[in-house]
């Protein structure tokens, strides 16, 4: 083989590879390549959230509903105070506990309460030891999101049939604490539960700090 031919066969293959690496580029960047694992089919029709405040990034479940709100733009009836950004994933806005929503994202200024995350699963545990009458025990996953020491707390402290199963995890950044939390309730959640778990892993797997 010549070296022109040689050199017309190098170029012919890369071409072919540029459009493939660029490709991979576009997965990793929109994070498509973190959540692949988790749900191929639902991971490529998947949308993203872009925090309001552009702290954050996450992909969603294209079946999930989404709502915010953030800078100062809170409902009256709800107190705001240290709150940056409040998303929930519900057709309609619920600030507070309850409403039919599959969870929330909540970015507030770090309580002085908090000295970390360890700090948080002590106190959470301090709380469910203090209630008259108490359900399940919290149970506490320390792991990593977005790159960050972050700590899962899964339990149902009050025995109300009626009350979620606590499903939340925290973690504390440029002195914000970050809330990500998942609601499951079979009396309006009409997808099997394996549809919410998936919904669970794809947004804490690709969720980026910016």
């Amino acid at each position: 083989m010549t070296f022109r031919k040689l050199k017309r066969k190098w170029l012919f293959l890369l071409l072919l590879l540029l459009p493939v690496a660029g490709g991979m580029a576009y997965l990793y960047q929109e994070k498509y390549l973190a959540c692949l694992p988790v749900s191929p089919i639902e991971c490529l029709r998947s949308k993203k959230y872009e925090s309001a405040i552009g702290k954050f990034t996450f992909r969603y479940p294209r079946g999930y509903p989404i709502s915010f709100h953030a800078d100062g733009g809170f409902p009256y009836s709800f107190d705001a105070q240290g709150i940056l950004e409040f998303v929930n994933f519900s057709e309609k806005f619920y600030p507070n506990a309850g409403g039919k929503r599959l969870g929330s994202v909540v970015l507030e200024l770090k309580d002085i309460k908090y000295k970390d995350i360890f700090d948080i699963a002590e106190k959470e545990m301090a709380t469910y030891e203090a209630l008259p009458k108490k359900g399940k025990p919290p149970q506490f996953e320390f792991l990593k999101i977005a790159g960050q020491d972050a700590v899962h707390v899964l339990g149902s402290p009050q025995p109300y049939i009626i009350s979620p199963l606590l499903d939340g995890s925290f973690f504390i950044h440029d002195n914000i604490l970050y809330t990500i939390e998942f609601n499951y309730r079979e009396d309006y959640h009409k997808l099997p539960i394996e549809y919410y778990n998936m919904g669970r892993e794809m947004v804490l797997s690709t969720f980026t700090l910016k």
